[in-house]
């Protein structure tokens, strides 16, 4: 999973490879836009700043959740923000619902701003890709559950367990539970097929190992709705 810091510094290094290739074109050199950022230093002596630096401002940059700026904003010192428009990831899924930052004046300090989102419809989603047939799912959830869609076109259930005939990518929706548990598909071997979880607001606990070692989960989203997360919850994924 991409943690926090590593987003913000893949965002920077973009960011510092598009301010290089367009100095390079200022300059009548003109770069591919899929050069790499070590590429794009061999035309230049040093990364060109967006902004000369300015001890009477501060910088507040707006990021969103897959790392991509929405907007930098010089502020003088105890000045304010304005947060740029609500941004709109996975819209089918995902409403955004705050910002990590909740006061943009008297700023003295630079800001690094993120949405929260939570699910549109308060449900936990998991997005799976099945590589072979006849794969059985065990969705490792305590709590009530109110109705599970395994995405496959199969009767809406209450069931936690499901077998899918055929390989492919899937969209499982859970509405309900409280925990998500130990190996959340149900199986160590199954750990691989997990690559996107959005988790619902109804969920409060994310327990020990619930996505260890699950490496190919890119994109993990949950509201303040979780407020304790276990050791080893997410440990080598």
């Amino acid at each position: 999973i991409q943690m926090i810091d590593n987003l913000k510094f893949a965002a920077y290094v973009n960011e510092q490879r598009k301010e290089l290739i367009k100095s390079t074109r200022e300059r009548g050199v003109v770069l591919d836009d899929n050069i790499s950022l070590a590429e794009a230093v061999e035309y230049n002596k040093e990364i060109v700043p967006s902004q000369a630096v300015d001890d009477n401002k501060i910088t507040v940059t707006y990021y969103d959740i897959d790392g991509e700026i929405l907007k930098i904003e010089y502020v003088d010192k105890n000045g304010t923000s304005t947060p740029p428009a609500n941004p709109n990831y996975d819209p089918e899924y995902l409403i955004f619902d705050e910002w990590t930052e909740d006061n943009f004046s008297n700023l003295t300090d630079d800001l690094d701003v993120f949405p929260i989102y939570k699910t549109v419809d308060d449900a936990t989603y998991f997005f799976i890709s099945l590589n072979t047939n006849n794969v059985t799912l065990n969705l490792q959830i305590t709590g009530t559950i109110t109705s599970v869609d395994w995405g496959d076109e199969t009767e809406i259930t209450t069931r936690l367990s499901h077998t899918y005939a055929n390989a492919g990518q899937y969209m499982i929706k859970v509405i309900g539970g409280t925990t998500l548990n130990s190996n959340i598909l149900g199986s160590a071997s199954l750990k691989d097929f997990l690559s996107k979880c959005y988790i619902g607001s109804s969920i409060t606990t994310i327990n020990t190992s619930a996505f260890e070692s699950h490496n190919n989960l890119k994109v993990i989203i949950f509201s303040d709705s979780v407020t304790n997360i276990k050791n080893y919850a997410f440990r080598d994924a």
